[in-house]
């Protein structure tokens, strides 16, 4: 059950940081049709959205990092037999999480190279 509850977690947190960089990338569709009017190539875009999805999910990561932490040492005497600061816990989930976000974060990048320098100035 805890197994499920944390694919569930994961589920949404993909499904967060890809409605976030798609909303993004409809919002900056001028700026990426301006950008490939003037010669940048798709790399430097999807780059670009990555970076911005592995920004939000590592300021995410690290303060659920620190909270769980505090939270952890607060809650330990309640906790008998068991050492809460894991440090398999406190690495590996930050590691997975990251790279779920970049993987999430490649489909808007990818659609923001398919975005046409005539079609994205015209909308305007």
């Amino acid at each position: 059950m805890i197994g499920s509850f944390g694919l569930v977690g994961l589920f949404l947190a993909i499904l967060g940081v890809y409605g976030i960089l798609s909303f993004q990338v409809a919002q900056r569709t001028r700026e990426f049709g301006v950008r490939r009017a003037l010669e940048a190539n798709g790399r430097d875009l999807v780059k670009n959205v990555v970076l911005g999805g592995l920004l939000i999910s590592s300021a995410g990561c690290g303060i659920g990092v620190l909270t769980g932490g505090v939270l952890a040492q607060l809650l330990e005497s309640f906790l008998i037999g068991l050492h809460p600061p894991d440090p398999a816990a406190f690495t590996g989930v930050p590691f997975v999480l990251l790279a779920v976000a970049i993987a999430a974060s490649l489909i808007p990048g990818l659609r923001a190279t398919s975005v046409g320098a005539v079609e994205a100035l015209r909308e305007e």
